[in-house]
């Protein structure tokens, strides 16, 4: 895996280091939300492409464009 193929998710609180990344065929539309480190990465939260995920991870609306 790449860790830093996901897109950087700038979040209010909580998850330092979060990115995103989308999973389309043959599963549906899912964002994989992680945590990156040296030695392994975190999985967050996998949720619908659908979803207000913003609230749900304190995404920060300001700086997450």
């Amino acid at each position: 895996m790449y860790p830093s193929a996901g897109r950087v998710r700038p979040t209010q609180q909580n998850f330092p280091r979060l990115r995103s990344l989308g999973v389309d065929r043959p599963f549906g539309k899912y964002l994989i939300f992680y945590q990156p480190s040296v030695s392994s990465t975190l999985v967050i939260r996998v949720l619908h492409g659908a979803q207000d995920f913003g609230p749900i991870l304190h995404i920060d609306p300001e700086r997450d464009a």
